[in-house]
């Protein structure tokens, strides 16, 4: 086997190892693939979707700004191999051979409840803009994000599910809940939270997802996710 092609090998595996359970989508121009992982910046106004790498060790990279989260930009990076340490794991991300940022995760067997950790904690991401820190949780069974929001479902030790919406349009939409909700239940495809009347369901469907709310049996919203990640737990 080619050297290349022996690398990009380990690289599946050495990611297909991190996580078993999780699977991300991202739709564009109406047209769904699978992903590595998301990255919902807490110091930048941005969403980045990291693409699978393929066999000659690539893999595309997707940013959305919440600013005008209509519109994205896209580049191709060499991924390099995991390099492992003190319960970190980083990914060098290069271009025209000179590494110009990283993918930073961490060892789940690091973290203060392993069992919790349905995603691959992805922590930060550098690329030739900046880094910044991503938005992960312990218990994640669903993050997504739309057009105007990002969506977090949570689970605890205990099972109880928790919702989070962070606005694009709220200051300190980064890092402060628009809205949380407790005690969630499981639903065919998804979850579903009561609050004040109002029933907010998040559900997915192969490569598809989207959040509705509804009051009094009528529908008020219904918004599709542009990407997502859904995991149940190990």
């Amino acid at each position: 086997m080619k050297p290349a092609l022996w690398l990009g090998v380990l690289l599946l595996c050495a990611l297909a190892q991190s996580d078993t359970t999780a699977r991300t989508y991202l739709t564009l121009n109406g047209r769904a693939e699978s992903a590595w992982f998301i990255c919902d910046g807490l110091q930048t106004p941005t969403l980045t979707v990291i693409g699978n790498p393929n066999r000659a060790n690539q893999v595309r990279i997707t940013r959305f700004s919440k600013r005008k989260p209509a519109s994205y930009s896209s580049q191709i990076y060499a991924l390099g191999q995991p390099d492992p340490g003190a319960g970190q794991i980083y990914y060098g991300l290069s271009l025209g051979g000179k590494e110009v940022g990283f993918v930073h995760a961490a060892n789940p067997g690091m973290l203060e409840n392993p069992d919790l950790a349905f995603t691959q904690p992805i922590v930060s991401l550098k690329l030739p803009g900046g880094e910044t820190e991503c938005r992960w949780a312990p218990g994640t069974r669903f993050f997504g994000f739309s057009n105007r929001r990002s969506v977090l479902v949570r689970q605890d030790s205990s099972g109880n599910l928790t919702y989070q919406s962070f606005n694009f349009n709220t200051p300190g939409g980064s890092s402060t809940p628009s809205l949380q909700i407790k005690g969630g239940k499981s639903v065919a495809g998804g979850f579903a939270f009561q609050n004040e009347g109002y029933v907010y369901t998040v559900r997915s469907a192969g490569n598809q997802a989207r959040v509705t709310v509804r009051k009094g049996g009528k529908l008020l919203l219904s918004e599709p996710f542009v990407a997502f990640t859904v995991a149940g737990p190990r």
